[in-house]
């Protein structure tokens, strides 16, 4: 049990078992975002999504993954008042990408290599889900 009960209460002890899976999910500082970089395995043996993590740079994110820990939907807002390029690295999220759209340019979005994109600073949103087979 992760919940700090005892006297005397100490919120950090709860609200830090709560933080440190979010880091689990996502993390994100200085314009880069590591989507699913420290998931169990055993989350790899089935399918699941994120509500919306707050990464430190001020991103919005939301994911979905399968069975595997292939990342079949992302969902980024950035922040107000932002133009910055940022970096996505997560697992075989650029292949599946290029071979959903055979291209590697669509929606402000540079496929770097099979796991990493680059995201153009003028999108304020930016959203694509991978389509299953």
């Amino acid at each position: 049990n992760l919940w700090d009960s005892h006297a005397p209460f100490q919120i950090d002890g709860n609200f830090g078992a709560t933080a440190g899976i979010a880091e689990m999910m996502v993390q994100g500082y200085h314009d880069t975002i590591y989507l699913l970089p420290a998931i169990p395995t055993s989350w790899k043996e089935v399918s699941g999504k994120s509500g919306v993590i707050r990464t430190r740079d001020g991103f919005l994110v939301e994911i979905e993954w399968t069975k595997g820990g292939n990342i079949t939907h992302v969902n980024i807002t950035f922040p107000s008042k932002t133009n910055r390029t940022i970096t996505i690295i997560g697992n075989n999220i650029g292949r599946q990408i290029m071979d959903q759209n055979k291209t590697k340019q669509t929606q402000n979005i540079e496929i770097i290599d099979e796991n990493t994109l680059r995201i153009d600073g003028k999108s304020k949103h930016v959203t694509w889900s991978v389509q299953k087979e």
